[in-house]
């Protein structure tokens, strides 16, 4: 029972240090290596030429490591292992063996063993919700580039001379896929009324700016810079 015990105040110390770093971890971003926070920085806090940097930086470090098809890949950064997977992985061992400990103290039947018992769930909590939110698409997402260019009537209405510029011939006034040049196209243009409601921001950026393999759609990377992708993206997603 001595060496239960001793074994025990081991184990909790062991998961108070594991709490406290996977806390630290938690308040990191998880995308974040000295990079701006484009999901919440407003154009007015960044420069026009730092934004348009930060911003193809922030897209190139996305596309790496991931497939082809539009930032749809794994993300294997070590920031993600280093600060979510790893800590996670600690957090349920020790919270398994303080609960594997707890049993052997009388589990919930024991006033020792219940608060043993119950130091080992909230580490194997905590561990299970690092773990989830260190996974591809787990989390609150932190990790996609998301638009920092908010939806208001300015930035719809560079959206829309975007559009009428770029994208009109192909996919008509209301998007519908029914412009003027999309007669006999192979396959026919994408009804953004559909698509730019059922994609995230990051993959219907990628869309404009690469282009869509096997499809009229081509890129416009070398065409529209990073800002005007962006409020085409406000523009797009106000079609019904």
């Amino acid at each position: 029972m001595t060496n239960t015990r001793t074994t025990g105040r081991w184990l909790a110390a062991l998961l108070l240090s594991a709490l406290a770093l996977a806390a630290t971890a938690a308040l990191q971003p998880r995308a974040a290596h000295g990079q701006t926070d484009l999901s919440t920085a407003s154009p007015a806090a960044v420069s026009e030429p730092a934004a348009e940097a930060s911003i193809q930086f922030a897209i190139a470090a996305q596309d790496h490591g991931g497939s082809a098809d539009h930032g749809e890949g794994t993300d294997h950064s070590p920031s993600i292992l280093a600060t979510r997977l790893i800590p996670g992985i600690g957090l349920l061992v020790i919270g398994g063996l303080l609960m594997g400990v707890a049993l052997r103290m009388g589990g919930w039947y024991k006033r020792k063993g219940a608060g043993v018992m119950a130091g080992g769930l909230v580490g194997f909590a905590a561990g299970v919700a690092l773990v989830i939110s260190g996974l591809p698409g787990g989390g609150d997402g932190d990790d996609e580039l998301r638009n920092p260019m908010p939806a208001t009537e300015e930035s719809i209405q560079a959206g829309l001379a975007v559009y009428e510029a770029n994208c009109l011939s192909c996919h008509g006034e209301t998007g519908h896929g029914d412009g003027p040049a999309a007669a006999g196209m192979d396959p026919p243009p994408a009804d953004l009324r559909v698509h730019a409601h059922h994609h995230p921001d990051a993959m219907l950026f990628g869309f404009v700016r690469d282009g869509i393999p096997d499809t009229p759609m081509t890129p416009l990377g070398d065409v529209l810079t990073a800002h005007e992708i962006w409020h085409l993206i406000n523009y797009i997603k106000t079609f019904e």
